[in-house]
């Protein structure tokens, strides 16, 4: 039985309020159809704000409901995966609900995956997500955040320093070219040798 060291993506969703709602749930066997499922996460817990429960109206035939959020664990979680489970597994990290965590905490992911999140977010609502609520629902969000500005400098610097170098390239090829157009156009004014009339 293969032992899979595995990290939640909060990141992954966000939920109506924006705030972290990437739980991904744990791997469970086909049960009979009389019997719930655990309905477990890996590395989350559902959580309910305080004082935002409201009773089911039967005679209204309003279910009962409150406002609901989840809460991220820091460390990585090990889970026997065989199987069905494995398989389950692996395409989770397919989609990106989970990370590895052979390496422990898999910073550079989850800082890769909040851009994302947020950059998706712009791309639908036109500005940024609050993440007032996001390291309050994930300890380390600070720290993937601060991994986040990091990552994004980089990538910002190498795309200036490409976009510097093909500019280099084209200024060089430009001055190549000048240069051959001004030899060419020096070379057909300077006049025949004697005796050397058209090649005879």
């Amino acid at each position: 039985m293969p032992d899979m060291l595995l990290f939640a993506n909060p990141y992954h969703v966000l939920d109506a309020k924006g705030r972290l709602a990437g739980a991904c749930p744990m791997a469970e066997p086909v049960r009979p159809g009389t019997v719930a499922p655990a309905r477990r996460f890996i590395g989350a817990r559902h959580k309910m704000t305080e004082g935002s429960y409201v009773e089911e109206n039967l005679e209204a035939g309003i279910p009962g409901r409150g406002d609901t959020y989840f809460v991220f664990d820091v460390d990585p979680v090990k889970v026997i995966a065989e199987g069905p489970d494995e398989h389950f597994y692996l395409t989770r990290f397919q989609h990106q609900d989970l990370f590895e965590a052979t390496d422990g905490v898999p910073l550079a992911k989850l800082a890769t995956a909040r851009a994302e999140i947020i950059a998706d977010h712009v791309a639908a609502y036109g500005k940024e997500p609050d993440t007032s609520t996001w390291a309050k629902h994930f300890a380390l969000d600070a720290e993937v955040e601060a991994e986040m500005k990091k990552l994004i400098a980089a990538a910002k610097a190498n795309a200036e320093a490409e976009a510097d170098k093909k500019k280099a390239e084209a200024e060089a090829l430009a001055k190549a070219k000048e240069a051959a157009a001004k030899e060419a156009e020096r070379r057909s004014k300077i006049p025949p040798l004697v005796g050397d009339e058209g090649g005879k």
